[in-house]
């Protein structure tokens, strides 16, 4: 019947790590843990770029644009994972996150838990209300009429300098 095509279905997502990744965000997997806690983490830790994750038939398929593997079982998943928690913390496997949107940037580098070194900027590069940078508003070809449009290209210019010192 019906019903037990649902069973079957909801048997399969009570593991949390199923779970995780059948819910897990674009960028993101979210892990329920048995404490009944919920934790997610970047998807670029486990995988590469081109790859993403599905959920079929008790697999988890990693796909890869560019190469074809095969398909990972969960404790593969799970060994990915305990392979991350026991890196070293001496500044051997450092991670780096950067941000940058609408005027704002912000870097920084982690050991593991520890924040190594850190970094934020901002500059006035889109106009209150008005969404968008100054350099979208350029591209229509409509001449500048305002200091306020002057300011914020200039402020885009020196904003992407400083980001490419950070890097």
């Amino acid at each position: 019947s019906g019903s037990e095509d649902d069973d079957d279905k909801e048997s399969h997502l009570e593991n949390p790590v199923k779970e995780a990744l059948v819910r897990g965000f674009r960028q993101k997997i979210l892990v329920h843990l048995s404490s009944g806690e919920q934790v997610s983490l970047w998807k670029c830790l486990l995988l590469k770029d081109s790859q993403t994750i599905s959920y079929e038939n008790d697999w988890f398929l990693v796909v890869d644009d560019n190469e074809q593997g095969p398909p990972l079982r969960e404790t593969d998943m799970i060994e990915m994972l305990k392979v991350l928690i026991r890196e070293p913390r001496d500044n051997t496997h450092l991670r780096v996150m950067l941000m940058a949107k609408g005027g704002h940037f912000a870097g920084c580098v982690f050991d593991g838990n520890k924040v190594v070194a850190h970094k934020t900027f901002h500059r006035y590069v889109v106009r209150a209300k008005a969404g968008g940078r100054q350099s979208s508003k350029d591209a229509r070809g409509k001449p500048v009429h305002s200091a306020g449009a002057s300011l914020r290209r200039y402020n885009e210019l020196a904003l992407k300098k400083v980001e490419e010192e950070v890097v």
